[in-house]
């Protein structure tokens, strides 16, 4: 029992991706304790969602191994989905059916047995107790984001994993998220892997974070620590300095909003004095018109 219990809850080992001659995930290596609210960054395009997938078994890696709770995702897959609840992607539902409707339904096709009483319970811990008998098509974007949360709550799993979960949230609406996520984390002790493209956004949220980028991790550590080292100052954005460059007293710095942004940042002993504050401020005006445009590409599935 104490060796259970010093199993890691999630494990990937040298796990691959490969689509024809393009490497879309590349020999990574990832240890998820309980508890632990893990943040999965990395630009659009990096390979967060197809890890992902390749976790929940919508895709198969190439080569590599993920564990959970020790068992083999790809030899054990029915015995290890008692444990996982995911929203990747978007969360979908009936838009004309109520939200407790929906549940419901999904107890039903759920391998595991599902007390009917659990469908009430999840209502409520996601605070949508007061609406369970509305249609979801009258749900905000932020409520579908819970009712997503309650659902993959239905088989009282151990890991959620969470597909950019505050994309299109409004500020209310995120700030209920991340209070949920620490609910669940505290008192449920449910772990979670979160992928996002904004580092600022996930140092409130979680205690451990992996950089993933080309595929590749980059760097893991605790999230406060990664923004000192990674981001430019305060401004919420997730700028996230790539490598230095051959210019004397510049860094180069690519945006987790759309890694083809990228701009030189003169590098003065404090990141957050005056000179580079300035220095920037063209670009963050740049980026918050690119991310108000509707006709940015999405990020590409695979």
């Amino acid at each position: 029992m104490s060796e259970n219990k010093k199993l890691p809850v999630l494990e990937l080992k040298d796990v691959t991706k490969q689509i024809r001659n393009k490497v879309i995930v590349n020999h990574l290596n990832l240890s998820l304790q309980q508890g632990d609210i893990y943040g999965f960054l990395g630009p659009n395009g990096a390979g967060k969602t197809t890890t992902l997938r390749m976790i929940a078994r919508l895709v198969f890696p190439t080569s590599g191994e993920i564990f959970i709770h020790g068992c083999s995702v790809s030899r054990e897959y029915r015995k290890i989905m008692s444990y996982i609840g995911s929203i990747i992607e978007n969360p979908v539902f009936y838009l004309n059916m109520t939200a407790r409707q929906n549940l419901k339904l999904s107890a039903k096709l759920s391998d595991k047995q599902i007390d009917p009483s659990r469908i009430d319970e999840v209502l409520d811990i996601v605070h949508l107790e007061d609406v369970k008998d509305d249609k979801v098509k009258t749900f905000s974007l932020g409520m579908k984001q819970r009712l997503g949360f309650a659902n993959a709550l239905l088989c009282h799993p151990s890991i959620i994993i969470l597909d950019e979960p505050t994309n299109g949230v409004d500020p209310i609406g995120l700030v209920e998220i991340k209070e949920l996520i620490k609910q669940l984390s505290e008192q449920e002790k449910i772990t979670f892997l979160i992928s996002s493209h904004m580092l600022r956004e996930m140092q409130d949220l979680c205690n451990r974070v992996a950089i993933i980028q080309n595929g590749s991790l980059i760097e893991t550590g605790a999230a406060d620590d990664l923004l000192k080292k990674y981001a430019v100052g305060h401004l919420g954005l997730g700028l996230y300095i790539t490598k230095t460059v051959s210019e004397p007293h510049t860094t180069k710095v690519t945006c987790f909003m759309d890694h083809s942004t990228n701009f030189l940042l003169p590098r003065p002993r404090n990141l957050l004095s005056p000179q580079a504050l300035i220095s920037v401020v063209p670009t963050v005006f740049s980026l918050i018109r690119r991310s108000l445009n509707p006709l940015i590409p999405s990020l590409i599935y695979f």
